[in-house]
């Protein structure tokens, strides 16, 4: 797959706003408001997926196939030999407008992709059954205590949690080896702390805990509720060992649904290494939290995260960074 560039963004973003007046249930007027007031292609980008994502929901397309995952909006790459239909816009592998990520089922194509008629708009909608992989690190001669990389520190607000409130925000695959809370979880420098929480199997985030490790020195961490499709983002993995620059190419618009009922993901144009599941994803113009990198979709070759702002909202935390 190609780098997600201006050119790609530029050919494939309408120019005129979208003429159906579509919004996803539950979005606060102000939240739209601020949308609006966005400038040029940001404007665009954001009117354009708020009406994708209101013409998936409000037809309850989630419904009409099995093993529905979740859906994103945006700029979605096309695999190599899939045939795109007359009337939708297609360059550099790309194009714009919904993908419904599904679980891969036997003799069905890896990728499928059909025109949604809404008013006089035709919205390209691509049907997603590739494998993700996550990039956790099984190391020998320990594979039941795989290798991550910790996102912030963060402090749980819910009252039950034991032994402690604080702790460090990572991604939940790299402990699904512990199947209880509490139980003590290896660090990188040897010693143990605990799992506090964590999601379910749609949320990827969980808090390693120790009481009092958060130190004096952070600052609250902003978090980012609507990312923007052909914003740049970057992370750092432990294994990868450098900062890593992309662009997001699709993810959820807006949060309307924060429950833990589907996964809200973030893809971008480029990803990391095993090890590097749980590094926090940063918008680099703002500098607030965009994910929690989770790892790699094998055949639209694009990284992803869990979306911050869910697992924030799920674990109920405050999230601090150095």
């Amino acid at each position: 797959m190609p780098r997600l560039t201006d050119a790609i963004i530029e050919y494939l973003v309408p120019r005129e706003t979208p003429p159906f007046n579509l919004v996803p249930h539950g979005v606060p007027d102000e939240v739209m408001r601020a949308g609006r007031e966005r400038r040029g292609r940001d404007r665009l980008i954001f009117l354009w997926c708020t009406a994708f994502q209101a013409v998936i929901e409000n037809n309850r397309w989630d419904k009409k196939f099995a093993g529905f995952q979740f859906a994103t909006y945006g700029f979605i790459p096309i695999i190599q030999g899939l045939q795109v239909p007359d009337g939708i816009r297609f360059f550099e592998s790309y194009v714009f407008g919904a993908a419904l990520q599904l679980e891969e089922a036997e003799s069905s194509p890896t990728q499928e992709i059909f025109p949604i008629q809404e008013g006089n708009v035709s919205v390209p909608c691509v049907l997603n059954r590739g494998p993700i992989k996550t990039h956790q690190r099984h190391l020998l001669p320990f594979p039941s205590n795989p290798l991550g990389t910790g996102a912030c520190w963060a402090r749980s607000r819910k009252q039950s949690i034991l032994p402690a409130a604080d702790g460090v925000l990572t991604a939940a695959h790299i402990v699904s080896h512990i199947h209880r809370l509490k139980t003590p979880v290896l660090m990188s420098d040897g010693t143990y702390w605990h799992l506090g929480d964590r999601g379910n199997s749609k949320v990827d985030a969980a808090l390693i805990v120790k009481s009092g490790c958060i130190p004096l020195t952070t600052k609250v961490l902003a978090v980012e509720r609507i990312p923007i499709q052909g914003e740049d983002i970057e992370f750092y993995g432990i294994t990868s060992g450098r900062i890593i620059t992309a662009k997001v190419t699709r993810s959820h618009v807006h949060p309307t649904t924060l429950s833990d009922q589907f996964t809200m993901v973030v893809f971008f144009d480029d990803w990391g290494e095993e090890g590097d599941s749980g590094a926090l994803v940063l918008n680099i113009g703002s500098g607030a939290g965009v994910g929690i990198y989770s790892g790699v979709s094998v055949k639209s070759n694009e990284g992803y995260a869990q979306a911050l702002c869910q697992a924030q909202d799920v674990l109920e935390v405050e999230l601090f960074i150095d």
